[in-house]
């Protein structure tokens, strides 16, 4: 069974998972200023993160591409980014640097274009972004994402070159909140043992999703919020960390968030554990303290 993704092309993308992922029921308390399953899906990265968490069986023949949704996704995706790019196939493969043609060389974020490799084909091309060193993400019909083995779509379709278009900045931040998504759900334990990846604190989760990416964060939230260049809300972009006084902390920080790109932060409490919630909610919008950039 594979992922398929539903997309629209309003500036925000949302899914439709043809598998069950179970997400809907660990979005819960909506006092607390959480999301339901269906809006959490309706936000950038939050499909691939999805995707990478259900993994896609490596033996299924690759979905047909949309030729020009394709790069319209890879626009949409770098806006999140802050990384303008344009929405043309043709001018997307003339940003960045060319990378080699060989699987060994790509990191996450790369972009991969592809023809038909049967030669009575009409030679469209296409574009794909490696999500991880085996998978990539592209649009297939229908308006949808479709996440793919490396290896099998490069056996039914002709690679004509490879663009790296992120900084090594950007690349981390993608990484970091594709990294984060991977554990909606998992529980939520005050104290958590930080090292293993079963339960989560708000902070061991911040934590363990940084160290993935060699960034070295103390263990609790406050010494966290020392880490950094505190930034003005408005300022935010992907992979910044917001801090909130707890519910009986008064002035004193006592929680932790990621932000994740359109208004969402993903963090980890109480019964649901990690999970999309809005940055802007009333309850945590009286709670804020700070953001902080660690990725500069």
């Amino acid at each position: 069974m594979y992922c398929k993704f539903r997309l629209f092309w309003s500036g925000v993308l949302s899914i439709a998972l043809m598998i069950p992922v179970g997400l809907g029921s660990s979005l819960v308390h909506a006092e607390e200023g959480e999301i339901d399953g269906k809006a959490a899906e309706a936000f950038a990265f939050s499909q691939i993160a999805l995707a990478q968490k259900t993994k896609a069986a490596p033996h299924l023949s690759p979905t047909q591409p949309s030729y020009l949704a394709s790069s319209m996704m890879m626009a949409d995706i770098f806006h999140k980014l802050d990384v303008q790019m344009p929405r043309e196939v043709e001018k997307q493969y003339e940003l960045g640097m060319p990378i080699a043609r060989i699987a060994t060389a790509w990191l996450p974020g790369d972009l991969l274009y592809y023809r038909e490799s049967r030669q009575n084909q009409r030679q469209q091309v296409w574009v794909a972004m490696v999500v991880n060193p085996e998978h990539i993400a592209y649009a297939g019909p229908g308006q949808s994402i479709v996440y793919r083995s490396i290896k099998e779509v490069n056996r039914h379709y002709a690679l004509l070159g490879v663009r790296r278009v992120l900084s090594p900045a950007d690349r981390m931040r993608f990484s970091l909140v594709l990294r984060a998504g991977n554990y909606i759900g998992a529980p939520y334990m005050l104290g958590a043992r930080y090292g293993q990846t079963d339960t989560f604190d708000c902070s061991s989760f911040i934590k363990t999703i940084y160290a993935k990416e060699g960034i070295a964060l103390p263990r609790v939230s406050r010494q966290q919020a020392r880490v950094g260049e505190r930034i003005p809300l408005e300022e935010l972009r992907v992979g910044d960390l917001l801090f909130f006084t707890g519910k009986q902390s008064k002035r004193q920080i006592a929680h932790v968030a990621m932000y994740a790109g359109s208004g969402m932060m993903i963090h980890t409490y109480g019964k649901g554990g990690v999970r999309y919630t809005a940055v802007g909610h009333p309850i945590w919008k009286q709670r804020f303290v700070m953001a902080r950039r660690v990725v500069k």
